[in-house]
């Protein structure tokens, strides 16, 4: 478990697999009518990197501190986010999917600040991730 191999790796492999799954089920990556959001598979490789981030991030912090508030908080962020494209699939016609967003946003922004309590020369590797959060909070709202 102390291979960065292994904690970049895991989430990439299991961000991939949500993304076959998603498109071999049909289940739309989005669900909004704006040009301003790049096509599904584009989100889909945008999310790779994020989480191959995540998990260098994780691997860091894990190799300097161990299991921390930090540590779990990244593990939590990744499974929230690979559930992501299954949650919204329930919702076609409502607000929910902008409310995760919003989740995803304010998430994005607890990592960052507890990644920040333990080792704020990490933070450089979560500013992506806020970009997008970001991002897509405002072109979707």
């Amino acid at each position: 478990m102390n291979s960065v191999y292994v904690h970049v790796l895991t989430p990439i492999i299991a961000a991939g697999l949500v993304n076959a799954l998603s498109f071999s089920r049909k289940l739309p990556i989005t669900k909004y009518k704006n040009p301003w959001i790049p096509p599904g598979p584009i989100v889909g490789l945008v999310w790779l990197v994020l989480l191959g981030l995540l998990g260098y991030v994780h691997f860091k912090l894990y190799k300097k501190t161990g299991v921390s508030v930090a540590t779990v908080t990244i593990v939590v962020f990744i499974l929230y986010c690979l559930a992501y494209p299954s949650l919204t699939s329930f919702y076609t016609d409502s607000k929910a999917p902008t409310f995760l967003n919003v989740v995803a946003l304010g998430s994005a922004l607890l990592v960052t600040l507890r990644v920040f309590a333990q080792d704020s020369s990490l933070v450089p590797y979560l500013v992506p991730l806020l970009a997008w959060t970001t991002y897509v909070n405002i072109v979707t709202i």
